[in-house]
């Protein structure tokens, strides 16, 4: 397995003020950022936002770019980092074992800082067609998951996919109707 701890504090220290104005705008704070080492990498003439995948010792074994730009839906993972499970922040399933506390999932890493930040254990599927049946023996011992995607048909039949998966165990959160299309955690977090 490769480690990229290294390349990880390297995009976190070039997550400057401005590029972290962002996720003021989002609700994110300093403290969650850098918790998390969110980064920021230049790269074919575009910039992204880093996201660290670290398993349970503290190594990160993967990371996600994904576009700074909201409209561009681009996203890369490192080169070297092989077939690795993508969930972020994965080290909260062993918590929620431990604990017994609830197991939030959201759509992506961005709406699970949110999460975090709240003090909720919790997991990011990068999209909701990238939870793997593979994926379940992984929550052997979870009591409970509440799935959070986003607002809209694709949230809705993925966290449907997601919940049969893994049995009775498994909630999903269901958006109010006055709720726009694509309405996140993200969203709901503003609003307060």
């Amino acid at each position: 397995m490769t480690d990229f701890s290294t390349d990880i504090e390297r995009f976190h220290q070039d997550l400057s003020k401005s590029y972290r104005e962002y996720w003021y705008g989002r609700g994110v704070e300093d403290a969650t950022l850098d918790k998390m080492k969110i980064g920021y990498k230049e790269k074919y003439n575009s910039g992204f936002y880093v996201f660290p995948y670290f398993n349970g010792k503290g190594e990160c074994y993967s990371y996600r770019e994904v576009a700074a730009d909201d409209k561009k839906k681009q996203y890369w993972h490192p080169v070297g980092a092989g077939d690795v499970v993508r969930i972020y922040n994965i080290a909260d399933i062993s918590r929620a074992k431990e604990t017994g506390e609830a197991l939030f999932m959201g759509e992506g890493e961005k709406d699970s800082l949110i999460l975090i930040q709240c003090g909720y254990l919790c997991i990011g599927i990068p999209g909701v067609n990238a939870f793997k049946e593979s994926y379940v023996e992984l929550f052997d011992g979870v009591k409970d998951i509440v799935v959070c995607f986003d607002k809209g048909r694709a949230g809705r039949e993925g966290s449907k996919k997601v919940a049969n998966l893994l049995g009775r165990r498994a909630r999903v959160l269901v958006w109010p109707e006055k709720c726009k299309e694509g309405y996140d955690v993200n969203d709901l977090w503003l609003e307060r």
